[in-house]
């Protein structure tokens, strides 16, 4: 499709896609604004219409992929109606991925750097992750309580305590995965079966 005869709807998208490419392969500072207008075949005006500049371009990136992991967990909680196999899924969903892919997930990082770095910057980055890391505790909550109704799960769990133990330990993984490059993603699965296990034991309704 030609870039005059595209929707600003499929423009914007265009836009984000590419930038997330980019940013995922070359970073925040390899990455040129008019590498994305380029590539993405759209004028830069049109770029700005999207982000302010650079940075702002890469917090909405790194938003949109927050928003699309947790829209996917969304997703697989329609179709999975066991609390305990959703339990177990939403877990392993949210281990760090291979390391020969390390772009999607190392941008997230970046947009922690850049945040320590720029206190204007960071309040917004810390408003949007206390946004997903609330909406991700909301997840997990609504599973344990599903658990509760079912008798699956003690009658008195206290969920909120559960699940901001759950995402510890999911942030806890990655900053491991980050900070210890020999650490293998059949040693990641192996400690988030043993997680798991633990948990479950503790919560389950014998």
């Amino acid at each position: 499709m030609s870039p005059k005869t595209r929707s600003p709807e499929d423009r914007h998208e265009a836009i984000l896609e590419t930038a997330h490419r980019l940013f995922s392969e070359r970073g925040v500072n390899g990455t040129l604004l008019e590498d994305v207008a380029r590539t993405a075949r759209v004028s830069k005006g049109s770029l700005y219409e999207v982000a302010e500049d650079k940075q702002d371009l890469f917090y909405q990136v790194c938003r949109r992929q927050f928003d699309s992991d947790l829209d996917n967990l969304e997703r697989i909680s329609a179709k999975i109606s066991d609390p305990e196999k959703l339990l177990r899924r939403f877990i392993k969903l949210l281990l760090p991925p291979s390391r020969e892919a390390p772009g999607a997930y190392a941008i997230i990082f970046e947009l922690v750097s850049l945040s320590l770095r720029d206190p204007v910057f960071g309040t917004k980055v810390t408003d949007l992750h206390t946004e997903m890391r609330d909406r991700l505790r909301g997840l997990i909550v609504r599973v344990l309580r599903e658990g509760v109704t079912r008798d699956q799960f003690h009658s008195d769990l206290d969920c909120e305590t559960v699940a901001m133990v759950v995402h510890s330990w999911i942030d806890k993984c990655w900053v491991d995965w980050a900070m210890i490059p020999s650490m293998t993603r059949a040693h990641v699965l192996d400690q988030a079966k043993r997680f798991t296990h633990f948990l479950l034991t503790a919560i389950r309704v014998p």
